[in-house]
Parts: structure tokens; C-alpha cells; sequence
């Protein structure tokens, strides 16, 4: 569980990045397996050039530990608490997206939530919980404000939810406005379910739904975010890794791992004017 397969003097506790895994899977809608996804977006990883040729940066010199997995929601509170985001960025890989939940709330009050999901994820309570992955937006838009991106299935009272709810905005896959976080606050948490990648990118994963953003747009809306605001963690998460699919799950390992280092690029090349 090394993200990168780097030496031990690229993975101090002083290093700049971390990967906290977070291996949890609650009760799934769908299809499962999210539990197996940390293991092989990290297993992936090993195989990663260490160049990020869109951001013309190594991130890795500035060193990435990876830490041991938080199994359950307590666990993953405490993972990210103790992250001095002073000095270390943080990307937690899930999981099913209620990881989500524990840690954003273990982040500071003055941060909002830009969310990427297929789904609006405004149910109050689901399959009798309320901390259930189909829960994250409305748990967390009790205390913060929310930007959805991609989200393109949802129940009739999901959606009259968001148009009564002042702390949720929510942009449509073929209208992504550059202005649509305007709302958010200077800091921000990034949430990427997976689901928000169309089908034909990312299939492994609970609830695929047609009809979904490629990888180059998702990158695209990440580099606008990291230029405007001060993005502070980012989780990846409802990735379903199926081993009755190999040659699937090495392809989409792969690009999730690619994706994480990527985020890594984004977060060393943002201005300084967004790490205030």
C-alpha cells in the first residue's frame, strides 16, 4: 500500500502529499466491490511515470507518504484531522462515497464542497441510514455550502430539494459555466465520485449512469477549481475494481491512479494567490 512504489526517503512523514486510503463500504445501492478500490488504484500507481506531462511537474520529489487504511468512519475523521494541511495535501481514496462525509466534517468550518457525482446524492436517509452514500450532499449542505458537477440522476424530491435549498447549486453535465463555484467560499474540498465519468470511461463503479463527462473534462473543471480557489483535499471515491474483468479493472485502475497524480500536478502548480 505504497502509492507510487516510492523509495523511503519520498515517503517521510514530512512529505508534502499524502494518500489515505479509505477502504469502507457501507451499504451499496447497486453494485459493491468499492471496498477493493484503494489496493488497486495503489497497486496501479506503481506502473505511473513520475512526469506529469500536463502539469510538467514531479510531484513526487516533494514526497508522497501513504498512510495506514481507515476502515470506518471514525477512523477516516481521524486521518484527516491529523493532516497539517499547512504542510501536506491530502487525497483519501474510497471507498463508497459516504467516506465523504467523515472527512469533510474533520476539516475546518470556512470550507465548501465542490462535489463531481452522476448522482445528486439528496436522499435524508437510505436503506435506514442517513449517513448512507446516497445521503452526502444533504448531510453536508446542512453546514456548508455545495457545488454539484455531472449530476444527472435524481428523484423528483431531490431535485425540488435542491431548488429549495440555499446552500446547494447544481450545474448540468452540458452546462458547466466557468462561474458556476462563484458561490463557494475561497476554500474548498474536491469530492469525485466516479460515477461522474461516463460509462465508457470509468464502468466499475456502483451505479454507472449514462451520459457522463470524459476524463479531459473532469481535468479541465479540477484546473479552473485549483486556479480559483483554495483547494485543500480531495477525495476519489465509488470506484468498484471487478476481478471477473480484468483487462476493465487494470484500464480503469490505471486512470484513477493517473487521475490522483494529476490532482497532485494541479495542487503544486496553483498560484499562490489561492493558498491564502
Amino acid at each position: 500500500m505504497n502509492f507510487l512504489n516510492l523509495p523511503g526517503k519520498h515517503r517521510s512523514q514530512d512529505s508534502s502529499y499524502r494518500v489515505i486510503p479509505a477502504p469502507y463500504e457501507g451499504n451499496t445501492t447497486y453494485g459493491d466491490g468499492q471496498s477493493d478500490a484503494p489496493k488497486a488504484v495503489i497497486e496501479a500507481s506503481h506502473h505511473l511515470e513520475y512526469y506529469d506531462a500536463q502539469t510538467h511537474t514531479e510531484p513526487y520529489q516533494a514526497g508522497i507518504l501513504t498512510t495506514n487504511p481507515a476502515n470506518d468512519h471514525e477512523s477516516i475523521h481521524d486521518r484527516v484531522s491529523n493532516v497539517d494541511f499547512d504542510e501536506a495535501f491530502p487525497v483519501i481514496l474510497g471507498g463508497d462515497h459516504s467516506v465523504t462525509i467523515p472527512a469533510v466534517n474533520a476539516l475546518p468550518s470556512d470550507v465548501d464542497v465542490i462535489i463531481f457525482d452522476a448522482h445528486a446524492d439528496m436522499r435524508y436517509s437510505w436503506k435506514g441510514s442517513n449517513t448512507n452514500h446516497a445521503c452526502v450532499t444533504r448531510r453536508l449542505s446542512a453546514s456548508r455550502d455545495i457545488t454539484l458537477l455531472g449530476s444527472r440522476s435524481m428523484d423528483k424530491a431531490e431535485y425540488e430539494a435542491i431548488q429549495d435549498s440555499a446552500s446547494v447549486s447544481l450545474a448540468r453535465p452540458t452546462d458547466i459555466p466557468s462561474h458556476i463555484v462563484d458561490n463557494l467560499g475561497p476554500k474548498v474540498h474536491v469530492s469525485i465520485d466516479v460515477d461522474c465519468f461516463d460509462p465508457s470511461i470509468i464502468s466499475q463503479t456502483g451505479t454507472p449512469v449514462p451520459g457522463g463527462l470524459t476524463y479531459q473534462e473532469v481535468t479541465r473543471q479540477l484546473r479552473e477549481i485549483f486556479d480559483t480557489h483554495e483547494v485543500v483535499s480531495v477525495d476519489i471515491v465509488e470506484f468498484a475494481p471487478n476481478v471477473s474483468e480484468p483487462s476493465r479493472r487494470r484500464v480503469e485502475s490505471f486512470t484513477l491512479a493517473r487521475l490522483t497524480y494529476h490532482v497532485f500536478g494541479m495542487f503544486s502548480t496553483c498560484s499562490d494567490s489561492t493558498r491564502t
